[in-house]
């Protein structure tokens, strides 16, 4: 299954996927991400994603966002995406009239997204953090996506998870904000969290974005796709 968005508002394309994803999420809760840009584009891979089948019925979400241009060959393969278990996610600042039509051909839903005149809501980085400590991966994927279009470095959205998991650890260590050497409301707010996780989970969380970042910084991956995966296994 096909699903396009295109034109020259980004943070409309977002919203829309954000919309298409949590419907996505309540009929798959144990839905798998994929998200291919011109980086780390793969045909082979995404050849293998259109014809794989899990046997427990969990379905993956793959984001194509702007390859087409670079990539023509993803054309030869629509026909597969479309009848794949999968889904798949579009995302282009523009289409030409002729590729246009030939996505129209296997597509469940096409939708041109222009940009108006206005005001752009500011993003509030924060509110990431309370998405992890509320262990709500809907929600913090949505606030991952907003924070990057937005203009914030995938880097500075990093270290916002980092150190919330690392104030609910503190959190769990110490009886109170003294001790904890945490602001107090920080402090209140990292130990009511701490009733969404078990303390297993909280290390092998932190543990994951540590060696993601050291990887990532050696050039074994990157920051973006250790973010976005870490926060859809929530």
């Amino acid at each position: 299954m096909i699903y396009v968005f295109f034109g020259t508002d980004r943070e409309g394309i977002i919203k829309k996927t954000e919309g298409l994803m949590k419907s996505i999420f309540v009929k798959n809760p144990d839905l798998a991400y994929e998200r291919f840009d011109t980086d780390n584009f793969d045909i082979g891979k995404l050849r293998d994603l259109s014809e794989s089948q899990s046997l427990f019925g969990n379905k993956t979400a793959v984001i194509l966002d702007q390859i087409l241009e670079e990539n023509q060959e993803v054309f030869e393969s629509l026909s597969h995406l479309n009848a794949s278990q999968n889904i798949f996610i579009i995302r282009e600042n523009k289409i030409l009239k002729p590729e246009l039509k030939k996505l129209e051909k296997y597509t469940e839903k096409i939708e041109e997204i222009n940009e108006k005149v206005g005001k752009k809501e500011s993003f509030n980085i924060f509110t990431l953090g309370d998405a992890i400590g509320e262990r709500n991966k809907k929600n913090a994927w949505v606030l991952y996506q907003k924070g990057i279009f937005s203009g914030l470095a995938p880097e500075q959205l990093f270290w916002t998870v980092v150190g919330q998991v690392r104030n609910m650890l503190t959190a769990l260590k110490t009886k109170n904000a003294a001790e904890s050497g945490l602001h107090p409301f920080v402090y209140g707010k990292a130990k009511g969290f701490l009733r969404n996780y078990k303390e297993k989970e909280l290390i092998e969380l932190s543990e994951r974005l540590v060696v993601g970042y050291h990887k990532a910084r050696r050039g074994e991956g990157e920051i973006e796709t250790l973010l976005e995966k870490t926060l859809l296994s929530l």
